[in-house]
């Protein structure tokens, strides 16, 4: 496996939610240049935290991976006996229990900012809806205002 493998899926899936919810704001926005520079602020302390935990379960793989290695030679001395064969088979399925946790808290990390992404998004389309109504009954208190001028 590719060392870096699982930081650069991580940092891929967060990049292609981030454009993906940037891109429908940017099209309808007076002013995209600033959108996207507060995109890149607000999402650059979470990709640090993403990272982090990607390079600790990336660690963590890695010292497993050497402790499975060690146990599996262990385990292949045909003068074991059964009660340290039995340890040996305990310490892999804590070590298996171990990586899927990493598993576990890398799936968290995705779907946690995914929730944010798409929560920030909810919170930016109802501030879009109120400046949409506002200019709407601006115009239209506007529209009576040149009627009732019309009218006189």
């Amino acid at each position: 496996m590719n060392p870096l493998y699982l930081i650069k899926l991580l940092s891929l899936c967060s990049t292609s939610l981030l454009s993906l919810c940037s891109i429908s704001y940017a099209a309808s926005s007076t002013d995209p240049e600033a959108y996207y520079q507060n995109v890149i602020q607000d999402s650059s302390g979470s990709e640090i935290s993403d990272l982090e935990t990607a390079k600790s379960a990336y660690a963590s793989a890695i010292a497993n991976q050497e402790k499975i290695k060690e146990i599996n030679e262990k385990l292949s001395s045909q003068t074991l006996k059964a009660e340290e064969k039995e340890a040996l088979q305990t310490q892999l399925a804590i070590l298996q229990a171990n990586l899927q946790a990493d598993i576990l808290r890398l799936q968290a990390s995705v779907i946690i900012k995914s929730e944010s992404a798409q929560s920030k998004e909810q919170e930016r389309e109802k501030e879009q809806q109120k400046n949409h109504e506002a200019v709407q009954k601006t115009l239209q208190e506007q529209l009576d205002q040149a009627k009732t001028k019309l009218k006189l």
